[in-house]
């Protein structure tokens, strides 16, 4: 498999920040960006068989782990091994992407496409997980954050009244979302590709499809694990990660919305959020979290993981109890830092 093709498709789902943690483990030469790195890549040594493995292997835990909205659906064991046995067998076709699998296609043919529903394109095998990994492709926006510089100076009083400037982007995007099963646990996961500023209803369809997959397996229909509890144990569990964002609703009928500017820093720990949690007397409704932690996936390699729940102020004033049963676990690199964080979270539920 060539490297530079293994690298161009790295780069299409990678964050430069993970990238640049990977490339240096590997010994890869590296330099401000994706753009720049690339370049002195192509102009170098060619890569040695051993680091184009390492990258290959980058590439599948990328695809299983990398950038994920997730669900877990909790299985009877013997419907766990009905969809297992499904998985494990499922048949996989020659096709538009499954042909490149585990590459992506080149961006000049994914443009030549509006819609490519998800399809089987390959099995990937971890330990004593099975994924099946469906490909897809569509047209999507991205929000993308602006800089006021980029802005004529004439201009920016007009935006003086914004907290934050958005750009929206048109893409096509192929996507490789995975329904993951273990050899004996029951808890199924669906893994759909969620990169930064991918809006929430370009995941529609992998989701139903996930969901249609699981629910025609096993002959009934099966909701996902329901975290909105989970998200408010992990709020208050003071030892339990890093807090760098979170919503809530106090008793005196307020919302709050906080964020850490420096994100290495706690939520839990800023004056002014204790003192105000102090003062309703911790009479708080968590809607929205966003939870980190540092994990060394191996020796002098550290990655950041965080779980992000993402649900509305108006699930607080239902009449039903809330849902919320998606999770997006983001800056993974592999099995290691993903497991960790979704043994946390199951850990709450």
């Amino acid at each position: 498999m060539d490297s530079l093709d293994l690298i161009r498709s790295l780069q299409r789902r990678m964050p430069w920040a993970l990238a640049r943690k990977l490339f240096g483990a590997l010994g890869i030469v590296k330099s401000q960006g994706w753009d720049s790195t690339l370049a002195a890549i192509e102009s170098g040594e060619p890569l040695s068989d051993d680091v184009v493995a390492k990258l290959k292997t980058a590439l599948d835990d990328h695809i299983l782990y990398g950038e994920k909205l997730v669900r877990f659906y909790e299985l009877t064991e013997s419907e766990a091994a009905v969809l297992r046995k499904r998985i494990q067998s499922e048949e996989i076709t020659s096709g538009l992407i499954s042909d490149r699998f585990p590459l992506l296609l080149p961006q000049n043919e994914l443009e030549k496409h509006e819609f490519l529903d998800p399809v089987p394109v390959g099995r990937i095998i971890r330990d004593e997980d099975t994924a099946l990994v469906f490909g897809a492709a569509r047209r999507t926006t991205f929000r993308v954050p602006l800089d006021i510089e980029f802005v004529p100076v004439e201009a920016r009083d007009y935006f003086s009244g914004y907290s934050e400037l958005v750009g929206i982007r048109d893409v096509r995007l192929q996507t490789l979302d995975v329904i993951s099963v273990h050899t004996t646990k029951p808890v199924v996961e669906v893994r759909c590709d969620f990169p930064e500023g991918m809006t929430g209803e370009a995941l529609a369809v992998s989701i139903a499809h996930a969901h249609n997959f699981i629910s025609e397996t096993i002959g009934e229909e099966r909701d996902a694990l329901n975290l909105f509890e989970a998200m408010g144990k992990m709020f208050r569990a003071k030892d339990e990660g890093t807090v760098v964002e979170a919503a809530f609703t106090t008793q005196t009928a307020s919302i709050k919305h906080e964020r850490m500017r420096r994100r290495r820093y706690s939520l839990r720990e800023e004056p002014y959020h204790m003192a105000g949690r102090e003062a309703v007397q911790d009479a708080l409704e968590v809607f929205k979290l966003a939870i980190r932690w540092d994990v060394e996936v191996q020796e002098g390699l550290v990655t950041i993981p965080e779980a992000f729940f993402s649900s509305t102020v108006k699930m607080l004033s239902g009449k039903t109890p809330p849902v919320l049963y998606d999770v997006t676990i983001s800056g993974c690199l592999s099995k290691v830092d993903f497991e960790y964080a979704r043994s946390r979270i199951l850990a709450y539920v």
